[in-house]
C-alpha cells in the first residue's frame, strides 16, 4: 500500500499515515441519491434501470438502478452515502441494485451490487456495519459478504480474485463458503466457475491493476520470491497466517488509532476535502483552446448546456436548415454548428466547430412567435441580413480571414429535442388553421395567404409521414410531401415531393420515395425537431427551404405542427 505523501502531520504515526491513504476519500457528510462521483477519467458513464445512458464526471449522481460501465482507459471513484468509497476499474461494470439506508420509505437498510465484468476496490460504509446480511455483491461465480472492509474483487477471465486489506469477507456459492481475511486463514481467494471458493498465501496480479480508494495509486506488487503453497478449498485446513508469513518477517497486524489520532485524521481528512473541492473547480475552469470565433465565455457557455435549435437559409438551393448550438454575442446569439448535426456533439465535452455563423451587426434579430411550455420556452424569429449588413459564415478556428458572407434574412429557432424514448404510439399533427403558428419569405416578395399541413408520427418504429400545402397572395401554390425518420427527436426527411405552380396542383397520389415533376428544377430540404410538453403533448416544430429553378422562385420558412394520437 502507497505512502501518503500529500500530506504530513507531526502527531501522525507511521500506521496511521498508512490508514490514511485507505480512507483519504471518505466524506465527511451524507450526499443525495445512492452516491455521487469523486474522479471520473476516460471513458466512464452509467446506464440507469431503463438503459438510458448519460455520461459521468466529478459531483455526478449515482443512483439505484444505475450500471455504472468504465471503457479500457476508464477509472471510476464513488462516494456512497453511507461513506463508503469504491473505485472501479477499467473494463468493468458494476449495477447498483440496491443502494438505501433506513428511513425515507425504506424499512431496511441494504447494499447490492452485481459485479457484471472487470473489478473493483472499496472501503465499505456504515450499511452492513451492524447487520451483515444487508451489504451483498454478487458475481456469476460467488457472492460476497462484509464484516466491515476494504478489498477488492476482480472478474478475471472465468474466475473471482479477491483480496482483503482491512476487515474480512464471506464468500460462497452452492459448492462452498469461506471466510477472507478477519476470521479467515487467508487473504486472498480465488473462485473457478462452478468451484468452491479457494484460498490463496499471495495476491493474484490482477489485483494489483486496482487503484487505492482515496489516492487514485495502484496498489504494491507482490514480491517475486512469495512462497507458493497447497490449498484445501475451505477455511478449516490449509495454513494460518501466521504459518504463511513465518520467517523473517512478522504476521502483518492492523493498525488502531487513539482518540488524538483519529481527531488528527478527522482534520486533515476535512483539509483534504476542501483542497479537493477547489481543485476540481479549477480544473473545470481550465482554459479550452483558443478559437478566434468565440470569446473565452462563448467556448465556456458551451460546455454548460447551450441552448439548441435550428436556422434556416432563405438562399440554400437544398441546404437551408441546419441544427445548431446557441450562445449570447454582442448582438443577438451566435450559432455553433457541426457536420453531423445530431445536436449530441457536446454531450461529453467541448468540441471545437465545425462552423460558427453571426448574425448582422448592425440589425437586432426580429422575434415573431413563442410559446411557452411547462419545461421551455420555444421561440422563432428571422434575422434580416443584407448586402450592407450581412451575416457570417467562419469556418476556421484560427483565421477570420476564412469567412463567407451571407447577404440574405435567415429564420432562426430555439427548441429543446423532446426525449422521446418513452412514447409509444401514433400521433397526428397539423398545422394551426389561425396561420399564427407559420412563417414563410418567399422571394419574389409574394407573402402567404394561407396553408394546410400534417404529419402522422409512428413512435414505435421513428417514422413519419407528412404533408404540406402554402397557397401565396399571387395565387400560386407549393405543394410539399415527405417520408422521414426520427434520430434523437430530430427529423431527417428520406423522399421530398415538391411540386409548385400557379393553382391547386393534384398531390392526392403522392407515395413515399415519388419523384417530383421535373425533378431537376424542384429542389429543396424539410427537417425540424419533436418537442413535447404535459399540457401540449407530441409538437413539430421544422424548417423548410425550397426552390424552382425554372420559375425563379424560392420560398422558405417555419411552422409548428400540434395534435393528437393514439397511446
Amino acid at each position: 500500500m502507497p505512502t501518503l505523501h500529500l500530506f504530513h502531520h507531526a502527531g501522525l504515526a507511521r500506521s496511521t499515515q498508512l490508514l490514511l491513504s485507505l480512507v483519504l476519500m471518505l466524506p465527511l457528510t451524507a450526499l443525495a441519491s445512492a452516491g455521487k462521483v469523486v474522479i471520473a477519467q476516460g471513458e466512464v458513464y452509467a446506464l440507469d434501470a431503463n438503459n438510458e445512458q448519460r455520461t459521468l464526471a466529478r459531483r455526478s449522481d449515482v443512483n439505484e438502478g444505475d450500471t455504472l460501465v468504465t471503457g479500457t482507459d476508464g477509472r471510476l471513484q464513488i462516494r456512497f452515502n453511507d461513506n463508503a468509497v469504491l473505485a472501479l476499474s477499467p473494463d468493468s461494470q458494476l449495477r447498483i441494485s440496491e443502494y438505501h439506508s433506513r428511513g425515507a420509505g425504506n424499512d431496511q437498510e441494504q447494499v447490492l451490487m452485481d459485479l457484471l465484468a472487470g473489478g473493483f476496490r472499496t472501503i465499505t460504509g456504515s450499511i452492513g456495519s451492524t447487520d451483515r446480511d444487508a451489504y451483498q455483491v454478487r458475481t456469476p461465480n460467488a457472492s460476497i459478504g462484509i464484516r466491515g472492509t476494504h478489498y477488492e474483487a476482480v472478474l478475471a477471465e472465468s474466475s473471482l480474485l479477491l483480496g482483503v486489506y482491512d476487515g474480512g469477507i464471506v464468500v460462497s456459492n452452492e459448492n462452498g463458503r469461506l471466510n477472507v481475511g478477519l476470521g479467515g486463514n487467508f487473504l486472498f481467494a480465488e473462485v473457478g466457475p462452478a468451484s468452491a471458493p479457494r484460498g490463496l498465501l499471495e495476491p493474484p496480479a490482477r489485483l494489483n491493476q486496482s487503484p487505492v480508494p482515496g489516492t487514485g495509486q495502484p496498489g504494491q506488487p507482490a514480491p517475486d520470491d512469495e512462497p507458493e503453497a497447497n490449498l484445501v478449498d475451505d477455511d478449516e485446513g490449509g495454513l494460518s497466517l501466521e504459518e504463511a508469513f513465518a520467517g523473517d518477517e512478522p504476521p502483518p497486524t492492523i493498525p488502531q488509532l487513539t482518540d488524538e489520532q483519529e481527531a488528527q485524521l478527522l482534520a486533515l481528512l476535512s483539509e483534504l476535502d476542501d483542497e479537493l473541492t477547489d481543485l476540481g473547480e479549477k480544473a473545470e475552469n481550465q482554459p479550452i483552446a483558443a478559437d478566434v470565433r468565440l470569446t473565452e465565455a462563448q467556448q465556456t457557455a458551451l460546455t454548460k448546456d447551450p441552448g439548441k435549435g435550428f436556422i434556416v437559409l432563405t438562399d440554400s438551393d437544398g441546404d437551408a436548415v441546419h441544427f445548431v448550438y446557441r450562445v449570447d454575442g454582442g448582438n443577438g446569439p451566435v450559432f455553433v454548428n457541426y457536420e453531423g448535426e445530431t445536436l449530441a456533439e457536446l454531450d461529453t465535452g467541448y468540441v471545437s466547430p465545425d462552423r460558427v455563423y453571426k448574425g448582422p451587426t448592425q440589425t437586432d434579430p426580429q422575434s415573431l412567435v413563442t410559446l411557452e411550455r411547462e419545461d421551455q420556452t420555444v421561440e422563432w424569429g428571422i434575422w434580416n441580413a443584407s448586402p450592407s449588413d450581412p451575416a457570417t459564415l467562419l469556418e476556421s478556428s484560427t483565421s477570420l480571414s476564412e469567412s463567407s458572407l451571407d447577404t440574405t434574412p435567415f429564420f432562426y429557432v430555439f427548441a429543446e429535442p423532446a426525449d422521446l424514448t418513452s412514447l409509444t404510439g401514433t400521433r397526428y399533427l397539423s398545422l394551426c388553421s389561425s396561420m399564427d403558428c407559420i412563417n414563410v419569405l418567399a422571394s419574389n416578395g409574394e407573402t402567404l395567404s394561407s396553408a394546410d399541413g400534417y404529419m402522422d408520427v409512428n413512435l414505435d418504429d421513428l417514422t413519419t409521414l407528412a404533408g404540406m400545402n402554402l397557397n401565396m397572395s399571387d395565387g400560386s401554390q407549393w405543394s410539399l410531401y415527405f417520408s422521414g425518420e426520427v434520430n434523437n427527436s430530430l427529423l431527417n426527411t428520406n423522399d421530398l415531393f415538391i411540386d409548385y405552380g400557379q393553382g391547386e396542383q393534384d398531390v392526392s397520389s403522392y407515395n413515399p420515395g415519388d419523384q417530383s415533376p421535373q425533378a431537376t428544377d424542384l429542389t429543396g430540404e424539410f427537417q425540424g425537431l419533436f418537442i413535447n410538453s404535459e399540457s401540449q403533448g407530441l409538437e413539430f416544430v421544422g424548417g423548410f427551404g425550397v426552390s424552382s429553378a425554372d420559375a425563379d422562385q424560392s420560398i422558405s420558412g417555419v411552422f409548428l405542427m400540434s395534435g393528437s394520437g393514439s397511446e
